[in-house]
C-alpha cells in the first residue's frame, strides 16, 4: 500500500499535466492501484513501480497544443472531451428528433399548429434552462468563465450551451418570433420547390438550432451534477 508521501509524489507529478479535477482525480486513482499492484503481487519496490506506471501512461499523458483552447492538453483529456462531444451529441439528436418530426408534419399539415407547436418547444427550453439556473445556480455559476474554479471538468464549458439557449431564445427568438417562423414557413414552402433561400435556412436554425442546443447542454449539466457530487465525496470541493 503507497505511503501519503508516495501517493503525494505521484499527485505532484500529475500536476503538470494540466488535467481538470474529475480527470485528475480519476487517472491518480488508477495509477494508485497500479503501483500497489505492482508493489505487492509484483515484488517491486516504489520507484520502480511508479517508473513502469508511468511509462505505461506516457502516450495518454502526452501533451499537446490545443489551439481553440489556448493550452496544452494531454492525450486522454482531448479524447475524453471528444467521445463525449460525439456521445451526448447522438443523444440530444434522439430527444431532439420527435419533437423536430411533429414540427414538419405540422408545417405540412395546418400552419397555425405549426406556428404554437414551435413556439411551445422554445419556451419549455427557455423554462427549463430558467428552472435549472434558478433552483441550482451555484452549479451554473461555477460553469461561467469569471469563476474563480475553472478546471473542475471536462464538462464545465459544454452546460454554457444551455445558458447561451437560453438568453439567445429570450432576446432574439421570443421578441419577433413571429418573424422568424414566416420566414422559416415561406423558406420551407420554397423548399418544396427544392429552391433553398438564406432567410428560411437562418430561420430553421433560429426556432430548432437552440433548442437543439439546449437539449446538448442540458445533458451537459446532468453530466456535470454526477461529477460534482462524485468529486465532493473524494475531495474538499465546494462550489
Amino acid at each position: 500500500m503507497m505511503t501519503s508521501e508516495q501517493r503525494q509524489r505521484l499527485i505532484n507529478r500529475l500536476k503538470g499535466r494540466n488535467l481538470p479535477l474529475d480527470l485528475f482525480v480519476e487517472i491518480e486513482d488508477h495509477m494508485s492501484e497500479q503501483i500497489d499492484y505492482k508493489m505487492h503481487f509484483g515484488n517491486k519496490n516504489f520507484d520502480s513501480a511508479f517508473d513502469q506506471t508511468f511509462a505505461e501512461w506516457s502516450s495518454e499523458l502526452e501533451m499537446k497544443s490545443v489551439f481553440w483552447a489556448g493550452e496544452k492538453r494531454t492525450k486522454i483529456h482531448r479524447q475524453t472531451i471528444n467521445q463525449t462531444q460525439k456521445n451526448l451529441f447522438l443523444r440530444s439528436l434522439k430527444y431532439f428528433v420527435i419533437p423536430f418530426a411533429v414540427s414538419i408534419v405540422l408545417l405540412f399539415v395546418n400552419k397555425t399548429w405549426a406556428e404554437y407547436f414551435i413556439l411551445m418547444l422554445n419556451c419549455s427550453a427557455l423554462l427549463a434552462g430558467i428552472a435549472i439556473t434558478f433552483f441550482d445556480f451555484k452549479t451554473i455559476k461555477s460553469t461561467y468563465n469569471f469563476y474563480n474554479q475553472k478546471r473542475i471538468s471536462y464538462l464545465q464549458k459544454g452546460v454554457g450551451m444551455m445558458t447561451t439557449s437560453i438568453f439567445v431564445i429570450l432576446a432574439f427568438v421570443l421578441r419577433i418570433y413571429e418573424n422568424w417562423f414566416e420566414r422559416l414557413y415561406v423558406g420551407f414552402s420554397e423548399m418544396l420547390s427544392f429552391n433553398i433561400s438564406f432567410e428560411g435556412f437562418s430561420a430553421f436554425l433560429m426556432l430548432f438550432g437552440y433548442f437543439l442546443l439546449a437539449i446538448n447542454g442540458f445533458l451537459y449539466y446532468l453530466e456535470y451534477r454526477k461529477t460534482i457530487k462524485v468529486l465532493q465525496q473524494k475531495t474538499n470541493l465546494k462550489l
